[in-house]
């Protein structure tokens, strides 16, 4: 059953199609009459055939410099933190012979 309040969107809802017939200004409707799905993954295909070959070059960087810069980008060269013991939680839960805690060590800071 419908309510008052859904009346006024289910008559906006019927009228949508004849609104979206018409083009909108500054656009064409699309012509081709060729498989438009076909047409729109050969030009995927030669974008990635492109891109794909633009990815293959060498960097010309020697990889003891890229190394270097995927490791300052990592923060692999801070000082590492001490590690003493771990940090442990309240018990979470409990059981006969079973205690749950959370742990954290730090690892990288």
């Amino acid at each position: 059953m419908l309510t008052r309040s859904a009346l006024p969107l289910l008559a906006a809802l019927l009228a949508a199609p004849a609104a979206s017939a018409q083009p909108l200004p500054g656009t064409q409707p699309l012509t081709g009459g060729a498989d438009q799905a076909a047409r729109m993954l050969d030009g995927i295909h030669s974008y990635l055939d492109h891109h794909t070959a633009a990815s293959s070059r060498r960097d010309p960087l020697p990889p003891s410099t890229a190394r270097e810069a995927l490791a300052d980008a990592l923060g692999l060269h801070q000082p590492r933190t001490a590690f003493t013991q771990l940090d442990l939680s309240p018990a979470i839960a409990t059981a006969p012979g079973l205690t749950i805690q959370r742990a954290h060590r730090p690892v990288l800071f």
